[in-house]
C-alpha cells in the first residue's frame, strides 16, 4: 500500500480539498492513499508529489517527525 505527500497548495491546485486530510505539523504538507491521488494527478514522475510505502521505513520516519496524529 503506497500513500503520497505534497504541499497543501499543490494538492488544492489539482481540485482536492484536504481539510480532512492528515497535516503535517508545519501546516505545509497533506497526505493521501497513491489510489486516491490519481484520480485527479499522475504520481508517478511527478516532481510535486512523494509516494511512500507504507512499511517503508523512511516512510515511517516521516509520519513519525512531520505528521500529526489521527484525530478520532
Amino acid at each position: 500500500m503506497n500513500f503520497c505527500i505534497a504541499t497543501i497548495n499543490y494538492w488544492h491546485s489539482v481540485g482536492f480539498g484536504t481539510s480532512d486530510w492528515r497535516h503535517s505539523t508545519d501546516g505545509l504538507k497533506a497526505i493521501c492513499h497513491e489510489k486516491f491521488s490519481q484520480a485527479l494527478v499522475e504520481v508517478e514522475n511527478n516532481s510535486n508529489v512523494k509516494t511512500y510505502n507504507i512499511d517503508s521505513n523512511e516512510f515511517k520516519a516521516i509520519i513519525a517527525d512531520e505528521f500529526t496524529e489521527i484525530e478520532e
